[in-house]
Protein backbone atom coordinates (compact mmCIF):
# COMPACT_ATOMS: atom_id res chain seq x y z
CA UNK A 1 0.00 0.00 0.00
CA UNK A 2 1.20 3.47 -1.05
CA UNK A 3 0.12 6.53 0.67
CA UNK A 4 -1.91 9.42 -1.11
CA UNK A 5 0.42 11.24 -4.12
CA UNK A 6 2.71 8.35 -4.48
CA UNK A 7 4.37 8.52 -1.63
CA UNK A 8 5.42 4.46 0.03
CA UNK A 9 4.47 3.75 3.61
CA UNK A 10 6.90 2.58 6.38
CA UNK A 11 5.57 -0.65 5.77
CA UNK A 12 6.84 -0.66 1.82
CA UNK A 13 10.13 0.30 2.72
CA UNK A 14 10.43 -2.36 5.31
CA UNK A 15 8.71 -4.54 2.80
CA UNK A 16 8.96 -3.80 -0.50
CA UNK A 17 5.80 -3.90 -2.92
CA UNK A 18 6.20 -6.81 -5.88
CA UNK A 19 3.51 -5.75 -8.17
CA UNK A 20 1.44 -8.65 -8.97
CA UNK A 21 2.92 -10.89 -6.27
CA UNK A 22 2.04 -9.77 -3.05
CA UNK A 23 -1.51 -11.22 -3.14
CA UNK A 24 0.46 -15.08 -4.00
CA UNK A 25 0.16 -17.47 -1.31
CA UNK A 26 3.72 -17.41 0.66
CA UNK A 27 6.65 -20.05 -0.32
CA UNK A 28 6.54 -23.22 1.18
CA UNK A 29 9.81 -22.30 3.01
CA UNK A 30 8.24 -19.07 4.74
CA UNK A 31 5.71 -21.46 5.98
CA UNK A 32 7.81 -23.90 6.81
CA UNK A 33 9.84 -21.20 9.35
CA UNK A 34 6.10 -19.77 10.50
CA UNK A 35 5.62 -23.47 11.56
CA UNK A 36 9.02 -23.70 13.14
CA UNK A 37 7.89 -20.66 15.20
CA UNK A 38 5.08 -22.04 16.12
CA UNK A 39 6.36 -25.14 16.94
CA UNK A 40 8.84 -24.00 19.61
CA UNK A 41 6.03 -21.56 21.00
CA UNK A 42 4.04 -25.06 21.74
CA UNK A 43 7.38 -26.58 23.37
CA UNK A 44 8.15 -23.76 25.45
CA UNK A 45 4.45 -23.61 26.17
CA UNK A 46 4.76 -27.17 27.41
CA UNK A 47 7.74 -26.53 29.38
CA UNK A 48 6.51 -23.71 31.10
CA UNK A 49 3.45 -25.99 31.92
CA UNK A 50 5.38 -28.50 33.59
CA UNK A 51 7.59 -26.67 35.58
CA UNK A 52 5.46 -23.69 36.78
CA UNK A 53 4.38 -23.26 40.05
CA UNK A 54 2.69 -19.60 39.76
CA UNK A 55 -0.91 -20.28 37.44
CA UNK A 56 -0.72 -16.48 35.79
CA UNK A 57 2.80 -17.89 33.93
CA UNK A 58 0.86 -20.70 32.90
CA UNK A 59 -2.22 -18.49 31.34
CA UNK A 60 0.06 -15.69 29.73
CA UNK A 61 1.78 -18.90 27.86
CA UNK A 62 -1.13 -19.32 26.19
CA UNK A 63 -1.66 -16.20 24.34
CA UNK A 64 1.62 -16.12 23.65
CA UNK A 65 1.87 -19.19 22.12
CA UNK A 66 -1.12 -18.22 19.63
CA UNK A 67 0.59 -14.61 18.72
CA UNK A 68 3.35 -16.84 17.68
CA UNK A 69 1.14 -19.10 15.33
CA UNK A 70 -0.83 -16.06 13.71
CA UNK A 71 0.89 -15.71 10.71
CA UNK A 72 0.59 -19.48 9.65
CA UNK A 73 -3.57 -18.25 9.05
CA UNK A 74 -2.61 -15.33 7.23
CA UNK A 75 -3.22 -16.04 3.07
CA UNK A 76 -1.22 -13.61 0.62
CA UNK A 77 2.65 -13.29 0.74
CA UNK A 78 2.88 -9.66 1.81
CA UNK A 79 0.00 -9.74 4.43
CA UNK A 80 2.02 -12.79 5.75
CA UNK A 81 5.05 -10.95 5.85
CA UNK A 82 3.56 -7.95 7.70
CA UNK A 83 1.82 -10.27 9.96
CA UNK A 84 5.22 -12.11 10.85
CA UNK A 85 6.96 -9.11 11.64
CA UNK A 86 4.26 -7.87 13.81
CA UNK A 87 4.29 -10.65 16.07
CA UNK A 88 7.61 -10.96 16.18
CA UNK A 89 7.92 -7.59 17.43
CA UNK A 90 4.95 -8.26 19.59
CA UNK A 91 6.79 -11.17 21.48
CA UNK A 92 10.23 -9.17 21.49
CA UNK A 93 8.75 -6.20 23.15
CA UNK A 94 6.46 -7.85 26.20
CA UNK A 95 9.67 -10.16 26.40
CA UNK A 96 11.30 -7.29 29.24
CA UNK A 97 8.17 -6.41 30.94
CA UNK A 98 6.79 -10.49 31.04
CA UNK A 99 10.03 -11.69 31.62
CA UNK A 100 9.08 -12.57 35.32
CA UNK A 101 6.28 -14.76 33.07
CA UNK A 102 8.67 -16.51 31.09
CA UNK A 103 7.95 -14.24 28.22
CA UNK A 104 11.59 -14.43 26.92
CA UNK A 105 11.49 -17.98 26.04
CA UNK A 106 9.41 -17.47 22.91
CA UNK A 107 12.09 -15.03 21.51
CA UNK A 108 13.44 -17.96 19.29
CA UNK A 109 9.54 -17.85 18.01
CA UNK A 110 10.25 -14.47 17.13
CA UNK A 111 13.24 -15.08 15.67
CA UNK A 112 12.16 -17.45 13.32
CA UNK A 113 8.78 -15.08 12.30
CA UNK A 114 11.65 -12.67 11.06
CA UNK A 115 13.24 -14.99 9.57
CA UNK A 116 10.30 -15.86 7.73
CA UNK A 117 9.39 -12.57 6.97
CA UNK A 118 12.61 -11.19 5.55
CA UNK A 119 14.55 -14.61 4.32
CA UNK A 120 13.35 -13.73 0.58
CA UNK A 121 15.73 -10.56 0.42
CA UNK A 122 18.69 -13.26 0.89
CA UNK A 123 17.47 -14.73 -2.33
CA UNK A 124 18.85 -17.87 -1.69
CA UNK A 125 17.68 -20.55 -4.16
CA UNK A 126 15.09 -23.27 -2.80
CA UNK A 127 17.66 -25.38 -2.78
CA UNK A 128 19.51 -24.33 0.36
CA UNK A 129 16.22 -23.74 1.92
CA UNK A 130 15.59 -27.45 2.30
CA UNK A 131 18.79 -28.36 4.54
CA UNK A 132 18.92 -24.86 6.42
CA UNK A 133 14.59 -25.78 7.61
CA UNK A 134 15.70 -29.50 8.51
CA UNK A 135 18.66 -28.27 10.80
CA UNK A 136 16.70 -25.51 11.99
CA UNK A 137 14.19 -28.49 13.28
CA UNK A 138 16.71 -30.47 14.44
CA UNK A 139 17.95 -27.83 16.44
CA UNK A 140 14.82 -26.79 17.55
CA UNK A 141 12.98 -30.10 19.04
CA UNK A 142 16.63 -31.49 19.83
CA UNK A 143 17.06 -28.40 22.68
CA UNK A 144 13.20 -28.32 23.65
CA UNK A 145 12.56 -31.80 23.56
CA UNK A 146 16.12 -32.08 26.15
CA UNK A 147 14.59 -29.14 28.69
CA UNK A 148 11.29 -30.42 28.65
CA UNK A 149 12.64 -34.40 29.36
CA UNK A 150 15.06 -32.65 31.89
CA UNK A 151 12.79 -30.19 33.72
CA UNK A 152 9.26 -32.21 33.43
CA UNK A 153 9.42 -35.92 32.47
CA UNK A 154 12.42 -37.05 34.45
CA UNK A 155 12.16 -37.50 37.71
CA UNK A 156 13.75 -34.98 40.25
CA UNK A 157 17.24 -36.16 42.05
CA UNK A 158 15.48 -34.93 45.52
CA UNK A 159 14.34 -36.73 48.35
CA UNK A 160 11.53 -35.35 50.48
CA UNK A 161 11.59 -36.10 54.41
CA UNK A 162 8.42 -35.28 56.01
CA UNK A 163 9.11 -33.89 59.31
CA UNK A 164 6.20 -34.20 62.75
CA UNK A 165 5.21 -30.99 63.01
CA UNK A 166 6.02 -30.56 66.78
CA UNK A 167 9.35 -31.69 66.32
CA UNK A 168 11.59 -33.55 66.87
CA UNK A 169 14.00 -31.63 63.63
CA UNK A 170 17.16 -33.10 62.85
CA UNK A 171 20.22 -31.34 64.01
CA UNK A 172 22.68 -28.89 62.06
CA UNK A 173 24.95 -31.84 61.46
CA UNK A 174 22.22 -32.96 58.73
CA UNK A 175 20.98 -30.06 57.40
CA UNK A 176 24.14 -28.45 56.24
CA UNK A 177 23.60 -26.79 52.93
CA UNK A 178 26.33 -28.71 51.20
CA UNK A 179 24.88 -32.38 52.15
CA UNK A 180 28.50 -33.38 53.47
CA UNK A 181 26.48 -34.44 56.91
CA UNK A 182 24.65 -36.53 55.48
CA UNK A 183 27.01 -38.24 52.29
CA UNK A 184 26.05 -41.26 49.98
CA UNK A 185 25.84 -38.78 47.38
CA UNK A 186 23.36 -36.23 48.97
CA UNK A 187 24.72 -32.91 47.74
CA UNK A 188 22.46 -30.02 48.96
CA UNK A 189 19.85 -29.86 51.81
CA UNK A 190 17.29 -27.34 52.53
CA UNK A 191 14.52 -26.60 54.94
CA UNK A 192 10.74 -25.86 54.09
CA UNK A 193 7.47 -26.30 56.49
CA UNK A 194 8.12 -29.10 58.26
CA UNK A 195 10.21 -30.81 55.32
CA UNK A 196 13.32 -31.29 54.37
CA UNK A 197 14.94 -31.69 50.73
CA UNK A 198 17.61 -33.85 49.99
CA UNK A 199 18.96 -33.00 46.84
CA UNK A 200 21.64 -35.88 45.07
CA UNK A 201 23.97 -36.04 42.46
CA UNK A 202 23.26 -37.15 39.52
CA UNK A 203 24.94 -40.91 38.00
CA UNK A 204 24.11 -42.81 41.40
CA UNK A 205 23.59 -46.46 40.32
CA UNK A 206 20.12 -48.46 41.89
CA UNK A 207 22.43 -49.33 45.05
CA UNK A 208 24.00 -46.10 45.33
CA UNK A 209 20.52 -44.70 45.82
CA UNK A 210 18.76 -47.01 48.11
CA UNK A 211 21.99 -46.81 50.18
CA UNK A 212 21.16 -43.30 50.43
CA UNK A 213 17.50 -43.64 51.58
CA UNK A 214 18.45 -46.60 53.95
CA UNK A 215 20.91 -43.91 55.51
CA UNK A 216 18.08 -41.09 55.74
CA UNK A 217 15.70 -43.64 57.49
CA UNK A 218 18.78 -44.05 59.83
CA UNK A 219 19.53 -40.21 60.74
CA UNK A 220 15.84 -39.27 60.79
CA UNK A 221 13.58 -42.56 62.16
CA UNK A 222 11.08 -39.71 63.55
CA UNK A 223 10.07 -38.53 60.11
CA UNK A 224 6.60 -39.05 59.02
CA UNK A 225 7.59 -39.73 55.46
CA UNK A 226 11.16 -40.49 53.60
CA UNK A 227 10.18 -40.71 49.77
CA UNK A 228 11.80 -39.70 46.25
CA UNK A 229 10.15 -36.70 44.91
CA UNK A 230 8.02 -37.67 41.52
CA UNK A 231 7.63 -34.29 40.10
CA UNK A 232 10.28 -31.19 39.63
CA UNK A 233 7.12 -28.82 40.31
CA UNK A 234 6.87 -30.14 43.62
CA UNK A 235 10.68 -30.05 44.89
Amino acid sequence: MAERGGEPTWWDRLLPVTAGRDEEPAAWWERSLAALAALSAVLAMIWIFGVSTFPLTAIAAVPLAVVAALPLIVPGRRPFAVTSVTCAVVLIVLAIPLYFLCAHLFLPSAVLLLLAAFGRRARLPYRVWVPAIALLLVVVTGLWSSAIWQSVLSTPNVYVVHLPHNGPYPGRDITNGDGSGIGFGATMVSMGDDTLYVSFRKGLSDTEVARLDARLHELMPYATSIERCRSHRRC
